[in-house]
């Protein structure tokens, strides 16, 4: 028999009363719909009854695929699987979302879960059903720190959005067990990308420093951790750590043969000696980094080292050669498909062309590089679009209209825990004092607040509006 909700709710009504004694309060409604849940378990088959326990495994949603492989064996096969699901789908205890691109997953009401669960750990099985669900998702984004540097890395950040209530029970059952913990340190280290380019700096810090704890594996999976907290002290403004993580991550045996360890821990020291000022460090560490990249061969892993050096002939007055090695580095980032790195490095690039005066190429750069890291979502790395935006406009003597963005870009670096890094930040500290000057401190504070208050997309057409209003001719200056 195929029942709706409604159809169990008005065959139980008499049911609910002898259960709540009609009571209207939140406690009688929850015995209703467990009463509801309770009555419909009975109707089940034992396979349904089996496969609706294991379900709840999933803390939010699943697919098809993760069923075949999770909830199969011990009275359930691959070949059984659509048909049981499909039932409970018809008998209302699952229900089925779709996608925008046609694909389907399937969930279930909390209160469905929490009695399938308590179903579930009165089978006896809830362990075994937890190491099959912690495989399978180890085994689906073990390989995703490749993917989420290239041209690939849009679809798999999107997966790994839809899935990322699945990730968290798969790493707290991994970390919470000994004999998984050595694969859970994988998986943390393979999605550090995962959390550094979605702005969850503070959650990929607890996986990581959990899974550095708990977990004593090999040198390069410590290695890749290490290197991935060093980016979430880097873009939370923590040099000093960025460049000790990056170095506890030299320092272990073996590595100095691994060029993706040397290079990218190289890059990180490089990074906060330009972040600290120690400019002369900078450069020496990122032409290391350098030197290990095409070494391995990595080329992806070129982008960042030019970038430092750029920035460093920046501080030193070369902005023509400033402006060569943002170049290259960009070409660099296209050519490797790194979708990510290429708004940082169209940001940075869009700085030095405010300050020579090429207002149409900035604009031109900083429209991309927003593009870019809308399309991934990225909180952070909208917030730094949106100040060379504001730098753009406070170069043009838009005060207002700069004040407003910085303070857009404060309110989303705010909402993620993230920095305004000197990279970017030497923009605004260019031009922020002539815009409270030509504002006054009461008008600017003013600005800042309506621009904190702004929603992303608000903040996002007010800079592309205001950009195009910008019709003076380009004069390159130095």
């Amino acid at each position: 028999m195929v029942l709706s909700p409604e159809q169990i709710e008005a065959r139980l009504q008499d049911r609910f009363r002898l259960l709540t004694g009609g009571a209207r309060t939140a406690v009688a409604r929850q015995r209703t719909l467990e009463a509801t849940v309770d009555w419909s378990h009975q109707l089940l088959s034992e396979g349904e009854r089996t496969l609706l326990a294991r379900l709840s495994v999933f803390p939010a949603s699943w697919t098809l695929d993760a069923v075949e492989r999770v909830c199969t064996d011990h009275g359930i096969e691959v070949s059984d699987v659509l048909d049981l699901l499909s039932r409970l789908a018809v008998k209302s205890l699952v229900t089925i979302d779709t996608g925008v691109n046609g694909e389907r997953s399937y969930r279930f009401l909390e209160t469905v879960r929490q009695y399938a669960r308590e179903r579930l750990v009165q089978s006896g099985t809830a362990d075994h059903v937890r190491d099959r669900h912690f495989e399978y998702y180890f085994n689906e984004f073990r390989g995703a720190m490749p993917i989420l540097r290239h041209h690939d890395q849009v679809a798999c950040l999107r997966r790994l959005r839809i899935e990322q209530e699945n990730i968290r029970a798969a790493l707290e059952w991994g970390l919470s067990s000994p004999g998984h913990a050595v694969q859970g340190l994988e998986l943390a280290g393979a999605l550090f990308w995962f959390w550094t380019k979605r702005g969850l700096f503070e959650e990929g810090r607890f996986w990581l420093e959990r899974a550095l704890t708990v977990a004593d594996g090999p040198a390069r999976l410590r290695a890749i951790a290490l290197i991935g907290l060093s980016h979430m002290d880097h873009f939370q403004g923590k040099q000093v750590e960025t460049a000790a993580r990056a170095s506890e991550a030299l320092a272990l045996d073996g590595v100095d043969t691994d060029a993706w360890v040397l290079s990218f821990a190289r890059f990180m020291q490089a990074l906060a000696a330009h972040e600290s000022r120690d400019f002369d460090q900078a450069r020496l560490r990122a032409l290391e980094a350098l030197e290990a990249a095409k070494a391995g061969d990595e080329i992806v892993q070129r982008s960042g080292p030019l970038m430092i050096l750029g920035n460093v002939a920046l501080a030193d007055g070369d902005h023509e050669r400033a402006h060569q090695l943002y170049e290259e580095a960009i070409a660099t980032s296209r050519l490797a498909g790194d979708t990510w790195g290429l708004g940082i490095l169209l940001s940075v690039g869009a700085g030095l062309r405010i300050v020579r005066g090429d207002f149409d190429g900035a604009r031109s750069q900083a429209a991309e590089a927003l593009a870019r890291c809308h399309e991934l979502d990225d909180a952070r790395g909208i917030a730094w679009s949106l100040d060379v935006f504001a730098g753009l406009l406070a170069a043009r003597r838009q005060a207002e209209s700069a004040a407003r963005l910085w303070g857009a870009a404060d309110g989303l670096l705010d909402s993620v825990g993230g920095s305004l890094t000197p990279t970017i930040g030497w923009i605004r500290n260019r031009y922020v004092a002539d815009v409270k000057a030509s504002l006054g401190d009461e008008a600017f504070a003013a600005a800042r607040a309506q621009g904190q208050t702004m929603l992303p997309e608000q903040s996002i057409a007010l800079a592309r509006q205001e950009t195009l209003l910008l019709v003076s001719p380009s004069v390159p200056t130095e």
